[in-house]
């Protein structure tokens, strides 16, 4: 085994992407994402309003959105078309235009339309001022239709006397950290097993350095593919694991409650993006073809997990493609432990699906590597 680890060193060594692949770019871009999430929700936003009635209600409205948590009031142009401009250069994120009259009609009791221009391309940020702007008006309206029934002398009633009681059950304040960085976190990590684990087998056959390979694994292709993939196998259920429980405790999530159950998710993860390496290696016995392969497999894998977009409202052939992901089967399951804290059986499916995932993978890719890793013709393809 000793003779095996060296060598297997001293081809790290030789290859630097492969260093960067198990070291420096997992725990660079896992930092980066946690310092992208670190404020955990969006605050202070920049928006303009275009103040056209310059009365005691439109400079208390203007207040309340500089006040309110995700906005802040950043500019006050003189017009509708200068707020555009803004909104065009990416200066504001939205634009709100209190029109003329506006006291004198709120207390007459008529109906005042507010305008609000919203970049809805940026949709965390205008989702997050749409709620604020809702709030801020909903809030003066109810204040003011209250003091108006008291003047006139009338009873005062409920302003909204049918209302939904809602009760968020996982990440009830928006912290975007549990949300996009847990989520951004586990497909970094997916990616550099899937990419190095394609990486250290298709470069034994570019080389055609198998002979060395199975010397130095004193053993047939079966022992010298169980002890790379081993090795490997153990790295990244150290440092994948580190890095993951570190992020749960650095959003202030804690250890998952069935510990067990996600390291069992992370061992399958591991697996089965190994086996889909062994897979395209030895099926298409070339390397930069696996390698291409492999990356468009894993580049767009968080857009198909089900995360930002539900599974459910895909079309048939995206549904299909994202059910079939292994990413997509961890993510949940991340999220069901260490959001919804559900029970272990509960999370039973998604772990006996990366299971029959690993067998599945395995077995097309053992089958085809005990033909490829002893025919010399196979090796050394561009």
């Amino acid at each position: 085994m000793g003779r095996f680890l060296c060598r297997e060193w001293q081809r790290i060594r030789d290859h630097q992407s492969a260093a960067w692949l198990l070291f420096g770019l997992p725990l660079i871009g896992t930092m980066l994402l946690l310092w992208i999430f670190s404020a955990r929700t969006p605050h202070d936003l920049p928006i303009a309003v275009v103040d056209l009635d310059n009365s005691a209600l439109s400079r208390e409205v203007t207040r309340l959105l500089d006040a309110a948590s995700s906005t802040r009031v950043a500019a006050f142009p003189d017009s509708v078309g200068a707020a555009q401009d803004l909104l065009l250069r990416g200066e504001v994120y939205a634009a709100m235009v209190l029109p003329h009259d506006l006291f004198k009609r709120m207390k007459r009791g008529d109906p005042v339309p507010i305008q609000v221009f919203v970049n809805q391309q940026l949709m965390t940020a205008a989702g997050r001022i749409s709620v604020d702007v809702q709030s801020v008006l909903g809030e003066l309206s109810a204040r003011y239709s209250l003091i108006q029934q008291a003047q006139m002398g009338g009873k005062v009633v409920s302003i909204l006397p049918v209302r939904a009681e809602l009760h968020p059950l996982f990440n009830p304040g928006i912290d975007y950290g549990p949300f996009l960085a847990l989520l951004l976190i586990s497909a970094t990590l997916h990616v550099f097993i899937f990419i190095s684990a394609t990486q250290f087998i298709g470069t034994e056959l570019l080389e055609k350095s198998v002979p060395a390979w199975l010397a130095a694994a004193q053993g047939g292709w079966f022992r010298a593919l169980i002890r790379k993939f081993g090795l490997y196998t153990g790295w990244w259920m150290l440092f994948g694991g580190l890095l993951l429980f570190g992020t749960y405790r650095w959003l202030g999530m804690g250890m998952p409650e069935h510990l067990g159950v996600m390291l069992f998710g992370l061992l399958l993860l591991v697996l089965v993006y190994q086996g889909l390496a062994l897979l395209l290696v030895m099926t298409t016995a070339n390397y930069r073809v696996a390698v291409s392969l492999a990356s468009l497999i894993a580049s767009p894998a968080v857009a198909f997990c089900g995360v930002t977009f539900p599974l459910e409202a895909l079309p048939l052939g995206p549904r299909i493609w994202g059910e079939m992901l292994p990413l997509t089967h961890f993510v949940h399951l991340q999220i069901e432990q260490t959001l919804g804290s559900i029970p272990e059986a509960a999370s039973a499916q998604r772990l006996l699906t990366l299971a029959l995932m690993t067998i599945f993978f395995w077995g097309i890719g053992l089958w085809r590597a005990r033909l490829v890793l002893q025919t010399p013709s196979y090796w050394g393809r561009e």
